[in-house]
């Protein structure tokens, strides 16, 4: 049978060390990366909005503006829906979809009420999807954000959006993907934390998920 996995997490979790690990254990599996939600989907729809980086900014945008951020979202999860239907011989790894949107609508929009996602989510269940939620502790969390802040400094500080470079919204974040995650009526889910885990024990974890 083939394999389709969905990768979830915030940053400073370790999605991309599991995405290598699958990658790794699933040779050749195609894969699907969505890394922005919202922000970019906003500017480049929006004539009005030149800024998109504070707090206010996020709050202070326009309902027709996020309607279109939210328009386009909704056909690039119909997109990824209509593929994992389709495809009959490829494996798949798709990293961040409906969980994702579901965080960064509360974080940045204070929207709660996430049903179409929901729905999203029972679609996803049906194509046979794998969901695993990458997790950490907020002490980990912040020790690897410290660790990367010369990357962070490369790019100029007025143009990283405030849930990437503020420690409590961080942490906030992976809060509230722990909080969607445990609502999910997902059959095949699995939650890693990877908080002092050597790559080795990660990999046998991976390998057991594959498996089941």
């Amino acid at each position: 049978m083939i394999k389709k996995i969905l990768i979830e997490g915030s940053n400073y979790c370790g999605k991309t060390t599991i995405t290598n690990i699958l990658k790794y254990q699933i040779p050749g599996a195609t894969a699907l990366e969505f890394h922005d939600f919202y922000h970019q989907h906003i500017l480049k729809q929006s004539d009005k909005i030149i800024q998109l980086t504070t707090k206010d900014d996020f709050e202070n945008i326009d309902k027709q503006e996020l309607d279109k951020a939210e328009k386009y979202l909704k056909s690039r999860n119909k997109f990824v829906l209509e593929y994992l239907k389709r495809i009959k011989h490829d494996n798949t790894i798709i990293e961040r979809s409906f969980l994702t949107q579901m965080v960064y609508r509360n974080l940045l929009f204070k929207i709660e009420e996430h049903s179409g996602l929901f729905e999203i989510e029972k679609l996803f269940a049906m194509e046979n999807v794998k969901l695993i939620l990458i997790t950490a502790t907020s002490e980990a969390i912040l020790e690897r954000m410290n660790n990367d802040n010369p990357k962070i400094i490369l790019r100029s500080a007025e143009s990283i959006p405030f849930h990437l470079k503020d420690p409590k919204i961080l942490i906030k974040k992976n809060e509230l993907y722990n909080f969607y995650f445990n609502q999910l009526q997902f059959i095949n889910k699995y939650r890693i934390d990877t908080t002092g885990k050597t790559p080795e024990a990660l990999s046998e974890f991976i390998k057991h998920v594959l498996e089941s």
